[in-house]
């Protein structure tokens, strides 16, 4: 903790296993429904949080659609902070992934690759835990992400949710923006205890990636906390087909 009572934690994760989705008119988009482990989530409810970005033009920092927003506690943003990055109005893609055949993204162009920042202000009650689904689909995979957050508790623990496990990607195929590279949606499973007020979600990248979309839900919840019975084969069940 330091002196001002701002603790943080930090979390790294690597990504592996394959997750099937739906795909909407627009962009891919997946949202869990109630699990069976005590915990209810729905879009809206007290304690939640709900952000969708697609990069339409090149305004930065890049806030959602209000459209594609729910969050009572502020407004979330997204900030290419590290490397060189390059907006583009229409890259390829395949149609299973979006119906029209293309997207907007931005671009690293640093051979160091780059890094995102994403700030998301939150439901601002220390109860027990705060879970955090994040989606990104992009055309490689991120070398990690770091969470970090901040409030008044005395110590922050945080991990991958559920514990243990490693979250999975869909791998959308071609037309490719970069040979022999590909389309993913990723998909990431993540939780603090206590909740925090807000969180910093860092995401790096390798050169040559294009960020089409990150969809992200939060819920602060007061338990159970997540348990290693929880896993990825039930989070998919969860899942609309």
């Amino acid at each position: 903790m330091n002196k001002g009572g701002i603790m943080r934690w930090k979390i790294a994760i690597v990504l592996t296993f394959v997750l099937m989705c739906a795909v909407p008119a627009v962009a891919v988009e997946v949202f869990p429904g109630p699990p069976d482990n005590g915990i209810t989530w729905a879009r809206g409810e007290n304690g939640t949080t709900y952000q969708h970005w697609t990069f339409p033009d090149g305004n930065l920092p890049a806030y959602p659609d209000p459209a594609m927003m729910d969050n009572e506690y502020g407004e979330p943003r997204i900030e290419f902070t590290q490397g060189a990055w390059e907006w583009q109005p229409l890259w390829p893609c395949p149609t299973t992934m979006n119906p029209t055949g293309g997207v907007s993204g931005w671009h690293c162009t640093s051979p160091t690759g780059g890094e995102i920042t994403i700030t998301i202000p939150n439901h601002n009650t220390q109860n027990d835990q705060k879970l955090i689904f994040m989606q990104l689909t992009s055309s490689k995979s991120p070398g990690g992400v770091d969470a970090e957050g901040t409030g008044s508790a005395s110590e922050y623990t945080g991990g991958i949710w559920p514990p243990g496990t490693v979250p999975p990607h869909q791998q959308w195929g071609s037309p490719v923006p970069f040979p022999p590279g590909n389309w993913y949606t990723y998909f990431y499973g993540l939780y603090i205890a206590p909740n925090p007020e807000s969180e910093e979600i860092t995401i790096e990248v390798a050169y040559c990636t294009v960020i089409d979309q990150i969809v992200i839900d939060t819920l602060c919840t007061e338990g159970p906390f997540p348990n290693e019975t929880l896993t990825w084969g039930l989070i998919k069940s969860l899942f609309a087909d």
